[in-house]
């Protein structure tokens, strides 16, 4: 899984992703299906869906310059400090890497005939 880790920028970006196998476990995986948690897909995915697999793909971020932690200026945590404000902007670069390596997986999982990615 780990082919796509090589630098070619005619793919519309720079870096690699490597894809790699990753674990899943009850009760949270069927969390990643449907964020919300919990009703009538939550129930389905525990109960039809015996035989389930999960990969991840990781890419590296360039560096941006307004990726920062700050102090929050008011909000403070149980002992009285000023809790982390953690801002996260996307290079395009990264949107790219990400974007390819989902769909990548997703080809994957199609080819050996996931029923539900």
């Amino acid at each position: 899984m780990q082919d796509e880790n090589i630098n070619d920028p005619s793919r519309g970006f720079h870096g690699g992703i490597i894809m790699t196998p990753r674990g899943i476990h009850l009760p949270l995986f069927p969390n990643e299906l449907d964020s919300e948690g919990w009703g009538e897909e939550f129930a389905d995915v525990i109960a039809n869906h015996p035989n389930a697999a999960a990969a991840v793909a990781l890419a590296g971020d360039l560096p941006v310059a307004d990726i920062r932690i700050t102090l929050h200026p008011t909000e403070k945590d149980q002992h009285g400090l000023p809790i982390p404000h953690i801002r996260k902007v996307y290079h395009d670069n990264g949107n790219a890497l990400l974007s390819y390596g989902f769909k990548r997986l997703t080809e994957m999982f199609q080819s050996l005939g996931a029923g539900k990615v």
